[in-house]
This record gives C-alpha cells, structure tokens and sequence, in this order.
C-alpha cells in the first residue's frame, strides 16, 4: 500500500489546487485579516485581565475561521469531489487504476480539500499568538486543535459518502437525508443543560471553541467553571462533564470517540462502493446497515437522562428517534427490480421464495426488538421498583410489538410498489403514502375520532400515532380493539409478503439469461 503523501490521488490536487501564485495570495489575505483583526482586539491599553479577555476572543474568532473553513468548506469539497470526476468522465479511468479502495479513498478525503487544509495552516500563527496573549495551555490549545481536525475529518468522510450517490435518484435523495440530519445534529449540538436530553455534549468540531474558552478536563468541572464563567446556568453546561449509561465520562474523550467511528462508518461506505459500478451501489451490507443503526441507539440510549421521563413517556421518546432510523435502514434495503433480475441469474428458484419475499422485513425486526427491549430494560432500571411492571410493562411490550409490525407493513409495501413495471415506482409509492397519512389525520380529527378510548383503538388499525397516547385507562377500556389493531397490522403484512411474492414468480417466469455478472466486489 502506497503511504499517504505518495498516495497519486493527493499528490494529483494539491498539484491542482496549491498552485504556487494561489498559495502567496491565500497566506497574504489570511495574514492581513489575522493583523488587522489582532489589532482591533489588542490595540488599546488595558488591564491584564482585560487583555487575557480580548486574547481570548481573538483566539475564538480564529479558531472559528479555522474550523468554518476546514470543516464546512472541506465537506463542501469531498461532497462535490466525486460528482465532479463524473460529470468530466474521468471517474471511470480512476476505478480501474491500480490503487486499492481504502487507497483512493484515503487520497479523496485528504486530496479534495487540500485547499481547506492550507488556509486552515495559514491561520495557525494569529491562533498561537492569541493562544500566548490570553494565557491558554498548550495541551488545551491541542486539544482544540485535535478537536478540529477529528471533526472536520468526520464532515469530509459525510460529504465524500454523499458525492459518491447521485442525488437525481431515490437511493440518492435517501443518502442525502441521512447525511444532512447527521451532520445537522452535530452542528446544532446537544442541549446538556435541558433535562431529558442527550447529554453527549457538543458533537460538531465548533467544540474546539469550547475547549479553549473552559480550560478543564476532569469530570469534577462545576467548582472551576462556576467560579470563571459569566454565564454559568449557560455555559457549564456545555463543559467537560458527560454521563454516560450513568456515569461520568470526559466530553473531550467522547468527542473523539464518537466522531472517529462516524468517519470510519462513512469511509466503509465510500470504500466498498468506490471502484464498483454505480449500478449496483450499496451503501452499507445489510448486516453492516443494520450494526450501524444500533449503533445509533447505543448513543441515544447512553446518552439520554432517562430519569427525567415517566417509563411509557421515555419510550415513546425513544421510539420516535428508532422509528425514524429504521425506516431509513429499510429504506436503504429496499431491492428495485434490476437487483431482483441479477439475483434471479445467480439464485435461480430460489430468490422468488417466501424468504425472499419478506425482505427486508428481518432487519427491521431485529433492530427494532434489539433497541426497544434494551429502552424498556433501560428504563426499568433508572425509574426504579416503585413503578409496578404489570402497569407499564405489558403496554410498552405491545406498544413495541405494534410499531414493529406497522413499520414493517409500511417497508414491505414500499418493497411491492418498487417491484412494478414503470418509472419512479418508487416515488410514487412515497407520494401514495403521504396522501394516505395526511388524508386519514384529517379525516379521523375531523370525526373526533380520538376522543374516546374505543374509537381511538380502531383508528390504530389505519394509523399508528394513537398507540403513543395509550395508557393503563385506555388499555382497560378497550383491550380487544387494540389487539384487534395489532392482528390488522399483521394481517397487512402478510398480504404484502403474498404480494411480493407474486410478483417475485412473475419475475422469475419471465427472467432472461444475463450475459455476465456484474462485475465489482465489498
């Protein structure tokens, strides 16, 4: 494996972007910005605490230039790197060099914004300088600088995954969805100081700003913070303290745990996809796609003050955050009829099977059981004994057991529509789903059809939110109705599995011989 500053790919953008006229013209705005707005912060005579104060805003505002740039205007970069080299028909003539995939996709993370990475340096002097004037250590001042990095290494990875799908299509427009909430989540930050939250602190490498303007490390942060911050409600908050499934663990710890494993999640991505062809991409394996949607439990699970809530409060909260992952993980599995025809070529019988026909109903499944157990014993053990199981217990294990199975009703009709003939099946499908949702919710408030416990229950059989608002009186009231509900759930699975199938042996009797096998491998 070649090292990574011979790796041709680096090699070939810094030679196209650090050209040497561009670099003298980048170093001479980035150091009359740093004078000029040195000089409006330092220029007056102050105290000594006064000018440890503005060194230390100095330092922020560079710092904030530094990681806009880096991150922002680097995952900018990697998002458009990919795409580029297709519109310019040069991408072909890259996956059939001899470089591995880890190696060309090392050389796009760090070759497509080698630009970023020169600003970034020619800004590091007016940050050390700030760094000297407002007395800031040197190991937190390269804590913040490893912040930076890390997070900005993690934005790149996201932006290189969403370069690599074509936006114009589902299986695009999916990517990007999940690419964007993920990196919005990030730079919008977890709120510690709101009970009930993820406590996981700020994931975004603004957190540098952070780390430099708190100066701790311990977890035993609240004396020292309290005594230094203006703001202490507010910005205490947002130190170095997480809890983690309980326990008090180092944000900055976290913070490069987190971020590392996010980047190696999407450079997996990249990497097995980047030398196939575009036709037969696959983000992830579905065992793959299904660890890394438990991995994000994990992280919520960990992450949240789950004393905070009642025990079906909590779980409802959970399920929002599960059902939304899941139906991405589903959505991402989903087979469009040329991935039928090529299994048909190499699995012969038996890819019109009953097994066949269920997918991608077993992941779902088994993510959702795995999270929504884990919620429900997790949230036995933090409300405690007082809570009797036989209250809340059997209502959270149905509520469980009917979102299950409406989730997978919805995945498996969107599996159906993406298997007939035409164009923009899929799409269609989406639409006829949204109407249908939007017209019952209209329809059922209309009626006042949640108004009593019965008629509640029996909209569960068409729309599935009246089972968040179910209780032990609800339950009592009108039991046969909701198990009535869940067997409805059921049912219509079933009768899409029989559909797909269906369609699965239409498939089959009609399939032709295919020339070759598509060439590629993970």
């Amino acid at each position: 494996m070649n090292g990574i500053f011979s790796n041709p790919e680096i090699i070939r953008n810094a030679r196209a972007q650090l050209r040497p006229g561009r670099m003298v013209a980048i170093a001479m705005i980035c150091a009359v910005l740093s004078l000029a707005v040195g000089f409006a912060f330092l220029s007056e005579k102050k105290t000594q605490a006064e000018e440890r104060d503005a060194g230390l805003n100095f330092l922020r505002m560079i710092l904030g230039w530094q990681v806009g740039v880096l991150a922002l205007g680097g995952a900018l970069a990697c998002a458009q790197s990919i795409q580029r080299e297709k519109q310019m028909n040069t991408f072909d003539f890259q996956r059939v060099t001899r470089l591995t995939p880890w190696e060309l996709t090392l050389g796009k993370l760090l070759g497509a914004p080698v630009i970023t990475w020169f600003i970034a340096v020619c800004l590091l002097p007016a940050a050390l300088w700030g760094a000297v004037v407002a007395h800031v250590g040197p190991l937190y001042l390269l804590a913040a600088f490893l912040v930076m990095v890390v997070g900005s290494l993690t934005y790149h990875a996201a932006g290189l995954l969403l370069s690599l799908h074509d936006v114009r299509d589902a299986g695009g427009r999916i990517l990007s969805v999940l690419a964007l909430g993920v990196v919005g989540i990030a730079l919008m930050g977890f709120d510690a100081n709101t009970p009930g939250t993820p406590v996981g602190g700020r994931l975004s490498p603004f957190f540098a700003l952070a780390v430099v303007d708190h100066q701790v490390w311990d977890t035993s942060w609240q004396a020292r913070c309290l005594q230094v911050s203006k703001n202490p409600e507010y910005e205490c908050a947002a130190a170095m303290r997480d809890l983690f499934f309980g326990r008090p663990v180092n944000h900055f710890v976290v913070f490069l745990v987190v971020n590392l494993i996010f980047a190696a999640w999407f450079l997996l991505g990249v990497a097995r996809n980047l030398k196939r062809d575009p036709s037969v991409y696959e983000i992830f394996t579905p065992a793959q796609s299904l660890g890394f949607a438990l991995y994000l439990n994990v992280l919520l699970l960990g992450f949240v003050n789950w004393r905070e809530f009642k025990p079906l409060e909590g779980q409802m909260a959970a399920s929002v955050c599960e059902i939304g992952l899941f139906f991405l993980l589903g959505m991402m599995l989903l087979r469009n009829r040329d991935q039928i025809r090529r299994r048909l070529h190499r699995l012969g019988g038996r890819a019109t099977g009953w097994i066949e026909a269920i997918w991608p109903a077993p992941y779902v499944v088994a993510g959702m059981a795995l999270t929504g157990f884990a919620v429900i014993a997790t949230m036995a053990r933090s409300v405690g004994t007082e809570n009797d199981w036989r209250v809340w217990g059997r209502l959270a294990l149905f509520r469980l057991a009917f979102l299950t199975f409406w989730l997978v009703r919805d995945i498996l009709y969107l599996q159906w529509m993406g298997l007939r003939r035409g164009r923009r099946t899929r799409g269609l499908a989406l639409v006829y789903w949204a109407v249908y949702y939007f017209t019952l919710a209209i329809l059922f408030n209309t009626l006042e059809l949640y108004a009593t416990p019965k008629s509640m229950a029996h909209t569960a059989i068409f729309v599935p939110w009246p089972v968040f608002n179910l209780d032990a009186v609800a339950w009592a009231a009108a039991r046969e109705a909701w198990i009535l509900a869940l067997a409805m759930q059921v049912l219509v699975a079933g009768l899409f599995v029989a559909m797909q199938r269906r369609r699965l042996l239409e498939m089959g009797a009609g399939a032709a011989p295919m020339a070759a096998p598509v060439a590629g491998g993970d």
